[in-house]
């Protein structure tokens, strides 16, 4: 299918206008693609005007605060998950993404992604702010099934490694 999606708060330092920009670069090659953001913040209005002002409103939808629930059916109807953050800690929204069997695609930023996506092995990780670069690997990924697939897959099987019972049995093994 043709969605992107991504999730998090509509802050500043979550730099969707980037997300935008790079989705504006990737749908003049597919016209058949939508990007959702899920996520309810400040920047909404800005973000909207940057929608707007692309000739993209009916291509980008800002869906608001969603249940849990909500989220994980979009996440299903979605082709990859799409990170633009400029800063991060352990990226919740990255490891949720994976557990639906997205690859991720992620700028590397100096913390938070890396520690998660293994380059080309469950994801991507871009070059900071390289916005064209980040397009080409979008289509990449889009285009390329059997990429698509090796990267899902992976994805679903190295987050479990995250899954409470998991992380307390590592707890008790240290302890």
């Amino acid at each position: 299918n043709n969605q992107i999606i991504s999730v998090g708060r509509l802050e500043k330092e979550k730099d969707f206008i980037t997300l935008i920009e790079v989705f504006n670069i990737l749908q003049k090659e597919n016209k058949n693609l939508v990007l959702k953001i899920a996520g309810e913040g400040s920047q909404r209005k800005i973000l909207q005007e940057k929608i707007d002002s692309l000739g993209l409103t009916h291509k980008v939808k800002l869906l608001g605060r969603i249940s849990s629930d909500d989220i994980n059916e979009e996440m299903a109807k979605s082709k990859i998950f799409i990170l633009t953050s400029k800063g991060e800690s352990f990226s919740l929204a990255l490891c949720e993404a994976m557990e639906c069997g997205l690859p991720c695609l992620s700028f590397n930023i100096e913390v938070g992604p890396k520690e998660i996506i293994r380059n080309g092995y469950n994801g991507i990780l871009v070059e900071d702010r390289n916005k064209e670069q980040m397009a080409k690997e979008a289509k990449e990924l889009i285009e390329n099934e059997e990429k698509w697939v090796l990267l899902s897959n992976n994805s679903k099987e190295y987050v479990k490694q995250y899954y409470s019972e998991n992380i307390v049995k590592k707890w008790l093994e240290i302890i």
